[in-house]
């Protein structure tokens, strides 16, 4: 399937409480698949608690390279009443008889899946994030780069919530790595996700009370969820983490230059944090301004690149913000 950049729904996490006299009822975990085969849903029952997860996109396609956007609206309706009949009847055939609509939404994903640009790798969005993002609680899985298995790439990163903010936290990721491993050979090259995964304090906060089963299949509120991703996607992720990251990088690199006036030291000194070639060139460009001279960054940028330095990073993150075009 072919990749939109709408953004959308991926999966939700649910539970509901029985009463008290489910107590006792366990029922191992039970998957509920789609047409292709592949599992959409989980649910089981430990000491009379109901805990489910469903995903909206492999509820009715192959994989979850798209997300389940707005033009999917309608199919909302026939997509609660499967579920819900599906599970009802589980339930059913061990005596356990609840409401399924009370059951409340734990965590919910919001994402949008890039296309790389301008030279750019997955793998250097997911290094970005992590750095703008950094925490040692972090979760970030790596794999072996093609050039050279003794290079580590970064293939995905969970953001650890920030002190202050245990609402929402980051998932970002290389979705075509991810599909190619779980079999998909026809994912397209270059995709990018990143996902805001909204946790139950934050849905309280969003909705003044719980969302429910009976309430996350309605446009209206998929269409909050979707602007709350938006919002926290530049007050939160831009403003307060990606754009000062940049800066500070900046920063270094014209510090240093100042010191050193070696372009090439810098860069040797500071690969690591060179996440796209255009901070160095705005580092160089204030360097040259400083000393009064000649502004030769264009033609260090272009001695440089031979030097493998990240490129359109920058670049692709503005497709990411691209949120009018929707």
């Amino acid at each position: 399937m072919e990749c939109n950049s709408e953004i959308g729904l991926d999966g939700v996490n649910l539970c509901l409480q029985l009463t008290e006299q489910h107590n006792q009822v366990f029922l191992d975990e039970k998957a509920l698949l789609n047409e292709y085969g592949k599992a959409y849903s989980h649910f089981s029952v430990t000491r009379g608690k109901l805990e489910m997860d469903f995903n909206f996109p492999l509820s009715i396609w192959r994989d979850n390279v798209k997300s389940f956007s707005q033009v999917d609206f309608p199919r909302l309706e026939n997509m609660k009443n499967s579920l819900v009949g599906e599970i009802e009847w589980y339930l059913g055939e061990h005596d356990v008889v609840c409401n399924l609509f009370d059951c409340i939404v734990t965590s919910a994903e919001v994402n949008r899946t890039c296309r790389v640009v301008n030279g750019c790798q997955p793998h250097q969005i997911v290094n970005l994030v992590n750095r703008s993002i950094y925490h040692s609680s972090n979760k970030v899985y790596q794999r072996a780069a093609k050039e050279c298995p003794y290079i580590k790439e970064d293939e995905s990163v969970w953001t650890a919530p920030s002190r202050g903010n245990s609402r929402y936290y980051y998932k970002c990721y290389d979705k075509t790595r991810e599909q190619i491993n779980d079999g998909n050979t026809d994912v397209e090259d270059g995709l990018a996700r990143l996902e805001v995964a909204f946790k139950r304090k934050a849905l309280k906060m969003l909705f003044g009370a719980d969302l429910t089963l009976g309430t996350i299949f309605t446009p209206d509120s998929l269409i909050m969820l979707i602007a709350e991703y938006k919002r926290v996607f530049r007050e939160n992720l831009m403003v307060k983490h990606i754009n000062p990251c940049l800066q500070r990088i900046e920063n270094i690199l014209f510090e240093h230059l100042v010191e050193h006036e070696s372009p090439i030291k810098t860069v040797a000194k500071y690969r690591d944090i060179i996440v796209d070639i255009e901070i160095l060139r705005r580092a160089l460009k204030k360097w040259y301004k400083l000393r009064g001279i000649p502004d030769y960054s264009k033609q260090e940028i272009r001695s440089l690149k031979s030097c493998g330095l990240p490129t359109g990073v920058e670049k692709t993150i503005e497709q990411f913000l691209l949120f009018d075009c929707e």
